[in-house]
Order: structure tokens, then C-alpha cells, then sequence
């Protein structure tokens, strides 16, 4: 066997064998007993979301998610240099918005059934600039 053949081979093997197969077809669940593990797990969906919904609709949002007695309760917050951007979202839009966080919560907790409370503020405010919940797929915004 060529010196090619060999590390061509053995490089072809290894490629093979470390590519990645998904092994779920969801999310693995998430043992909703386990504080520490629910905590975990809903700090880092808070920066993915964070990362992924940055500056969409030309807004800052933050997200605070809690997991208490069997229910997800939610803080949407966005900056109040971008209060004129959020006044011009629909909502159509807060719902599109809304709907795909609790997907990604649902998904995440392997619970689709979890109901899923919060709100949406502007971070100087002192009241909710709308309320929502989600039930088994069902979106109420406020």
C-alpha cells in the first residue's frame, strides 16, 4: 500500500468515524424535580436566545425564564433607547416573537404541555407593556 493510499484511507476513516449522527430526534427531557438541572438549562436557553434574537426587529431583548411549581414564567425586556423600534412591531409580530420562544422553552424542558407564562417590559418601566400565555400551543398576548 502507497504512502497516499494509506494516510488517504486513514484520514477517510477518521472523518467517518468522528462525524457527528443525531441520536434524538428532540430534545432529550430535561428531569423537572432537579432545581439545580432546571436552572442550568434554562441559563443557557436565556443566552441562546439572547444571541439569536439580538437586534431582531432592530430591538436589544433580554430574556429572564424561571421554572416555579410546575409552570415557566417569562421576562421579555427590551432597552428603552428602543421603545420607538417596539411601538412599530404588530402583533402579529409579538406573536411570531412570543410563539418561538415558547417553542424553544418546550422543546428545551422535552415538555410540550407546560404551560407558559410572562411578560413583555421596557427595562425603565414599572408596568408590563403586555402579558401572555401559552397553553398547549395556544398563544394569549395582552
Amino acid at each position: 500500500m502507497s504512502i497516499k493510499k494509506f494516510l488517504f484511507t486513514g484520514i477517510t476513516t477518521c472523518l467517518i468515524a468522528s462525524s457527528t449522527i443525531p441520536i434524538f430526534a428532540s430534545a432529550p427531557q430535561v428531569d423537572l424535580n432537579n432545581p439545580l438541572s432546571i436552572s442550568f438549562v434554562l441559563d443557557q436557553l436565556e443566552d441562546k436566545l439572547e444571541k439569536s434574537s439580538d437586534k431582531q426587529y432592530k430591538i436589544d431583548w433580554d430574556f429572564e425564564i424561571i421554572y416555579n411549581n410546575g409552570k415557566v414564567l417569562v421576562v421579555i425586556e427590551y432597552d428603552k433607547e428602543d421603545a420607538k423600534a417596539f411601538k412599530k412591531l404588530t402583533k402579529a409580530d409579538l406573536e411570531k416573537l412570543v410563539t418561538a420562544i415558547a417553542t424553544e422553552i418546550t422543546t428545551t424542558l422535552g415538555k410540550q404541555d407546560i404551560p407558559i407564562q410572562g411578560i413583555i417590559i421596557e427595562d425603565d418601566a414599572a408596568q408590563p407593556t403586555h402579558q401572555f400565555a401559552y397553553n398547549n400551543g395556544k398563544l394569549d398576548i395582552k
